[in-house]
């Protein structure tokens, strides 16, 4: 069997502290910085995303349905770069969702 040590319930710190033989130390008042210009820009533009967010959601899904059709239709045309122009919007598309759904400023 394993020898059980209770320990005391004052230590010799917090008896020391007590009797006043060492003073506690202040606790640090950090200083709040003043939020930069990109952060708040950010800010704005996350809360302005997510209100938005229904309506955005609707019209550009249904430009990606378009672009992707337009994939499609100009499958093998030299030229046309449909292929690299859905990739673009449905990318954005969802990068669009992940910024709304993972991303949350500090203050809110």
């Amino acid at each position: 069997m394993a020898k059980i040590i209770n320990f005391p319930k004052h230590d010799n710190a917090t008896a020391a502290v007590e009797s006043g033989f060492v003073l506690p130390l202040p606790k640090a008042k950090m200083p709040r910085k003043k939020p930069s210009i990109g952060s708040t820009f950010i800010k704005v533009i996350w809360v302005l995303v997510v209100l938005l967010l229904p309506l955005m959601e609707w019209i550009i899904a249904l430009d990606c349905v378009f672009q992707f059709f337009r994939m499609l239709y100009y499958w093998n045309t030299k030229g046309v770069h449909a292929g690299i122009t859905f990739s673009l919007h449905f990318f954005s598309y969802a990068a669009l969702i992940c910024f709304v759904a993972l991303y949350k400023p500090k203050d809110f």
